[in-house]
C-alpha cells in the first residue's frame, strides 16, 4: 500500500509505535490503537523520544486525547455496569 504526506494511517495493533514514528518521519497523520496498557506505555515513550529528537511537543496532545480516552471509556463501562444494576434491582422476575 502507498500512502502521500498528510494521509492519515490507521494502526489497529500500535505495539510499540513503530508506525506513528514512521508517519512522523514521512510526514503522515497516524491514529495507533492498543489495548495492553504495557505496550502503549512503551509505544507512547517512544512516540515522546521521537517528538523530543524533532523539537517538536505535539505529541503530549495526542497522548491528552488517548488518556481522556480511556478515561471516557472507563467512565462509560461504569455507567453501563450501574444501569446493569439497577435494572437488576427493578426487574421483579415473573413466576
Amino acid at each position: 500500500m502507498l500512502s502521500t504526506p498528510d494521509d492519515t494511517i490507521i494502526d489497529f495493533f500500535l505495539g510499540s509505535g513503530t508506525t506513528v514514528v514512521s508517519c512522523l518521519k514521512f510526514n503522515r497523520k497516524c491514529i495507533g490503537i492498543e489495548l495492553k496498557e504495557e505496550h502503549f506505555d512503551i509505544a507512547k515513550e517512544r512516540i515522546q523520544k521521537y517528538m523530543v529528537m524533532l523539537g517538536n511537543l505535539e505529541v503530549n496532545q495526542i497522548i491528552t486525547t488517548v488518556e481522556e480516552l480511556k478515561a471516557l471509556r472507563e467512565e462509560e463501562l461504569k455507567k453501563k455496569k450501574d444501569e446493569a444494576m439497577d435494572n437488576r434491582r427493578t426487574h421483579v422476575p415473573v413466576r
